[in-house]
């Protein structure tokens, strides 16, 4: 019986190590995060400014973000935004292996399908149980033909099939090569989301078409994608 108390304690031990090992490294980074963002400091930084987009200088302002694990031990996202245009959001990690990478594209990937079912669900039940059809679907890809099509069938299978045609028109590949980087993925109908990686560098990029040449070109030269 000591031998096992001893052993129970052992690996608590083990395990208390453990976690502080995966997760510690992540807390300081956040903490470490909340200076950067009160000292807006970007230098080193692969990051998007407004400014970076157009001919005139606004006001702009940003907040910076790290967080990070033993697996991506660099990562953090950055906010550019101002009243005159908007904002413009930038994600980076850099894994461990291209593996990892991968894997942190496909998670994007899975949050960007959750993200356009809550964005469009109430419109879609609408249409199906009063007949409502709202502009807004537009921007998902979907027509009224899509969703005409769809009627007469049991409100969830035709609010599922919705949902399904959203997301394979949303959810694109670059398959032009655009980008010509490793994985380029399109997270919206509007493509302005976007996920890349190239090599174990993960991008997520929001705000600005990420279809059009010219911001392409400037966005590869301001993160070194080139």
């Amino acid at each position: 019986m000591k031998n096992k108390k001893i052993g129970f304690v052992a690996a608590l031990v083990v395990s208390a190590i453990f976690s502080i090992l995966v997760f510690g490294s992540s807390i300081m980074n956040i903490i470490n995060g909340d200076n950067h963002k009160n000292n807006q400091t970007t230098d080193g930084y692969n990051v998007l400014f407004i400014n970076d987009f157009i001919d005139e200088t606004l006001k702009e302002d940003g907040d910076l973000i790290e967080q990070a694990s033993i697996l991506i031990p660099k990562s953090y996202e950055y906010y550019s935004h101002s009243r005159g245009y908007g904002s413009i959001r930038t994600e980076y990690s850099k894994a461990l292996t291209e593996k990892l990478a991968n894997n942190l594209v496909n998670r994007y990937k899975r949050q960007a399908k959750n993200a356009l079912t809550g964005r469009y669900s109430r419109e879609i039940e609408l249409y199906f149980k009063e007949g409502v059809f709202f502009d807004s679907l537009l921007t998902s890809g979907l027509t009224r033909e899509d969703l005409y099509n769809l009627e007469g069938k049991e409100i969830k299978e035709a609010m599922r099939a919705t949902n399904n045609i959203i997301n394979e028109r949303s959810i694109v590949e670059d398959i032009e090569n655009l980008w010509k980087l490793d994985e380029v993925y399109f997270l919206n109908y509007e493509k302005t989301e976007i996920v890349i990686r190239n090599g174990k560098e993960v991008f997520y990029l929001e705000g600005l078409d990420f279809s059009d040449d010219e911001i392409i070109k400037i966005v590869k030269d301001k993160l070194n994608l080139s």
